[in-house]
């Protein structure tokens, strides 16, 4: 009986040991996944391209949410795309909340003590194309990373006088001004 005690308790523990080597495996081939999969994405300016980086984002979404904690899932892709496009790492809460018509988006900003995005939900997950939604983050990403005030210039253009930046108080929504000079709020941005 001692014998057969003997050999339940070996293939238990040989049994728990393999278990966790083949963890301990995995967390090590995902981690190298990981690197590998963001040495890719950041080895050249994604941000030119937007669907790449969604794509990028939502082949492994597990090992990316691992990496901002403190950002609810949905908005990784977004956080990632700003951190790349700011130069700067997005170390504070990135949620989704419920805010009060007309707020789509609230940046809270006590420098040192406290930092949060707020993007309301229902906008986000109301048929919302995806340029209004990089506009509202973008923008509320300027006043919490960037110390951007509202800016209501203008420049002249399709639509007579429309905001020249992307810091402008009122979203631009899904209407083709903001996509066809994306480039120009990008760059305008990061500039001041």
């Amino acid at each position: 009986m001692d014998t057969l005690n003997s050999l339940k308790y070996l293939f238990k523990n040989i049994g728990l040991g393999l278990c966790f080597l083949f963890m301990s495996l995995a967390k090590i081939y995902l981690f190298l996944l990981f690197i590998v999969n963001l040495a890719n994405l950041f080895g050249t300016k994604h941000w030119k391209s937007e669907t790449t980086l969604i794509e990028s984002i939502t082949t492994y979404p597990t090992l990316y949410t691992i990496s901002y904690p403190h950002v609810d899932t949905d908005l990784v892709p977004y956080v990632m795309f700003a951190e790349q496009l700011i130069e700067k790492k997005i170390n504070y809460s990135v949620v989704f909340g419920d805010l009060t018509y007309p707020n789509i988006g609230l940046c809270i900003n006590i420098p040192g003590i406290y930092t949060e995005i707020t993007i309301d939900k229902d906008f986000w997950y109301g048929n919302t194309c995806y340029y209004a939604k990089e506009e509202v983050f973008l923008h509320e990403v300027g006043h919490c990373s960037l110390y951007r005030l509202h800016d209501k210039s203008v420049m002249f253009g399709q639509y007579t006088y429309s905001p020249a930046s992307i810091m402008t108080p009122n979203a631009f929504g899904c209407t083709d001004h903001y996509k066809k000079n994306r480039q120009h709020f990008l760059r305008e941005l990061v500039s001041k």
